[in-house]
C-alpha cells in the first residue's frame, strides 16, 4: 500500500530505516529519499588533485522540514532546483555526538 502523494511506481516505506527527523541547530532536519545520484569525478595526476561534481535528485517525506544529508566533503558550488544557493546553506551541523558527529542540513524548509 502506498500513502497518498507518493510518485507511481515508488513505494512508501523507502524511509523505513532512514533516521527520524530530529532538531539540529533549529532546525527540524528530515531524511531525504535519493532517487537519483550522478556523479563525475575527474583526476589530475600531475598535481595529484581531483574535483567531483554530483547531481542528486530526491525528495523529502514523509516530514516537511530541512534536508538531512551524511556528507563530509567540501562544497564549492551548490543549486536548488536549477537556481544557485550559498554553499553555507549546507554547511555541517552538529548532532552532539562527539567531535565528528556532524551532517549536512540544508536550512531551506521542504515540503512532502
Amino acid at each position: 500500500m502506498t500513502e497518498p502523494g507518493t510518485p507511481p511506481g515508488q513505494s512508501s516505506d523507502v524511509l523505513v530505516h532512514a533516521p527520524a527527523p530530529r532538531e539540529v541547530d533549529g532546525l527540524l532536519a528530515v531524511p531525504v529519499h535519493v532517487r537519483q545520484l550522478t556523479v563525475r569525478v575527474v583526476l589530475d595526476a600531475s598535481t595529484r588533485g581531483g574535483v567531483a561534481d554530483a547531481l542528486l535528485s530526491y525528495r523529502v517525506g514523509p516530514t516537511s522540514g530541512c534536508p538531512l544529508f551524511d556528507l563530509r566533503q567540501s562544497i564549492d558550488q551548490a543549486w536548488l532546483d536549477g537556481r544557485p544557493i550559498a554553499p553555507a546553506r549546507l554547511r555541517p551541523r552538529s548532532v552532539g555526538e562527539g567531535p565528528h558527529a556532524t551532517i549536512r542540513v540544508l536550512d531551506l524548509p521542504q515540503r512532502v
